[in-house]
């Protein structure tokens, strides 16, 4: 709703954010095709598109010099594309889910302030593994590293960038009692750069990088039981619930 709202706020001498109450619902179609085989492969192709695409963005005076922060149908933007999500398991201890997204996408905008058509190939991969460290299977390892590529999103270009994410977990107590630690981007890597274009003004930054930690605990109180399911839902997520 805060999208909506006319309020202007001022962040500072040369910055300030507003809502729009004339935004529109965005309209959008995805036609996908996919395959899987076995657990091992999932490949899919698809096609989506967007009308009336609305987003928050950044309308820059040239004159004046005040950058204004307000959401905006931008127009329309399609994409196509083709993923591939691959499951192995090398030993008992070790399972890796590797996924690779490739998309050419292209939005064109309707604002007299950004009047230009942005396009360009992306890319998001991903690789995880997940570690049994022993035989009881109470104490569990995850590493995962992802790389996404030079993209375009709505109006603004992104640069290239990685992170890697590690955690661990252990269960005690007859797996009762659960504890884990994450830390998200383990190295810092950095983050993608961003550059738009406004009254033919180019607006180019870099977003904060940081690292994050979470500790987690959690008690299952009671007894195990039996959950009636359609057999849909059992083959998601099993027929084993907790009370």
């Amino acid at each position: 709703m805060w999208y909506l709202n006319p309020r202007t706020t001022k962040q500072n001498k040369y910055s300030y954010y507003e809502g729009n109450p004339n935004l529109t619902p965005s309209n959008s179609n995805n036609f996908e095709l996919e395959h899987a085989y076995k657990d091992l492969f999932v490949s899919s192709i698809y096609y989506r598109n967007a009308t009336d695409l609305f987003e928050q963005v950044v309308i820059y005076d040239p004159e004046t010099k005040i950058s204004l922060s307000k959401p905006f149908n931008i127009g329309k933007t399609y994409s196509i594309g083709f993923s591939e999500n691959i499951n192995v398991k090398p030993y008992k201890w070790w399972k890796i889910n590797a996924s690779a997204d490739v998309y050419y996408r292209k939005t064109t905008s309707k604002i007299p302030e950004m009047n230009y058509t942005l396009d360009g190939m992306n890319g998001e991969f991903r690789i995880t593994n997940n570690l049994d460290l022993n035989k009881k299977k109470t104490l569990f390892a995850n590493y995962s590293y992802s790389y996404y590529t030079k993209s375009t999103d709505g109006l603004d270009k992104f640069g290239d960038f990685t992170r890697h994410n590690i955690g661990l977990r252990a269960m005690v107590f007859q797996k009762k009692l659960q504890i884990s630690a994450n830390i998200s981007n383990l190295f810092e890597n950095k983050n993608g750069s961003y550059t738009s274009i406004s009254n033919n003004v180019i607006n180019t930054g870099v977003s904060q990088s940081y690292r994050t930690y979470r500790i987690g605990i959690s008690y299952n109180f009671g007894k195990q039981f039996k959950i009636e399911r359609s057999k849909s839902n059992q083959e998601q997520s099993g027929g084993v619930g907790n009370g």
